[in-house]
């Protein structure tokens, strides 16, 4: 990511289908578009992108520790979200870890604006 972004929740909320998908880990924005664009339009998604294209435009943080592992169940090696280990195709990273597919930071504050006519 060049440039700094912010954006608020409600800018991130929009962004929820297949053709623009994003999603928030620990306040980072994660443009998950790629993941489905792959996809040939005439195979269906696989079932763990399908739940990541119902989940898009949310905060995903629940599901992943910080360091952006996903949470995995107790005494197994099973994450509790399947879709965070899909990967890139472009680059073959996990899309959690994959620094390509960042977008900017969630910010809580809205920068007010002045218009002068």
């Amino acid at each position: 990511m060049s440039s700094r972004k912010y954006f608020l929740l409600d800018e991130v909320v929009i962004h929820n289908d297949a053709s623009s998908a994003w999603v928030i880990v620990h306040e980072t924005v994660i443009d998950v578009t790629p993941l489905f664009q792959a996809t040939s339009k005439k195979q269906p998604l696989k079932k763990s992108l399908q739940w990541l294209l119902a989940l898009a435009g949310s905060d995903l943080s629940a599901h992943f520790h910080v360091d952006l592992t996903p949470i995995e169940r107790c005494e197994e090696r099973v994450p509790v979200f399947l879709p965070g280990m899909e990967r890139n195709p472009a680059t073959g990273l996990r899309w959690c870890r994959d620094p390509s597919l960042v977008v900017g930071r969630i910010t809580f504050r809205p920068c007010p604006v002045k218009i002068i006519n």
